[in-house]
């Protein structure tokens, strides 16, 4: 009985097989079709990707942005400041010190993060009329430009 069970057995699996195989066929043939349909998907998508990436390159740069002009009351614009302290070869340190401001403020001034208060307002139109010759006195000494 036990070769009859054997030969049953490996009979019933070469028909399962046979039967599974047919079946799987049509499964294959899909598997197939969808594995080149995705291929070619892919190669469309890089060459997309590269159109992108070509008409980027070809086009003109932004514009940079313009600065605002913060103005307040008396006409202080951070543009002003920052001319001036360029125009006077002056460091953000040394033109803060001739501010009577800390260096971090002026730098918030200049980044227009934050604006100069009333009370300021003077001091900044007396370092704005002031000469280089006259800044470097004045930082040298120690004294205030009012």
């Amino acid at each position: 009985m036990t070769a009859f069970n054997e030969a049953f057995r490996t009979e019933i699996a070469r028909i399962a097989r046979k039967e599974s195989k047919k079946e799987l066929d049509h499964l294959r043939k899909a598997v197939s079709s969808q594995r080149s349909e995705i291929a070619s998907l892919k190669r469309s998508l890089h060459e997309l990707e590269r159109t992108v990436k070509l008409t980027v390159r070809r086009l003109p740069a932004p514009e940079p942005k313009q600065p605002k002009v913060a103005t307040k009351s008396k006409g202080v614009s951070t543009e002003a400041l920052v001319a001036k302290r360029e125009a006077l070869s002056l460091t953000v340190a040394e033109m803060a010190i001739l501010l009577n401001v800390s260096p971090l403020t002026l730098r918030r001034w200049e980044a227009q993060e934050a604006f100069p208060r009333k009370m300021h307002h003077e001091r900044i139109h007396a370092v704005l009329a002031l000469g280089k010759r006259q800044a470097k006195r004045l930082l040298t000494e120690g004294e205030s430009p009012e």
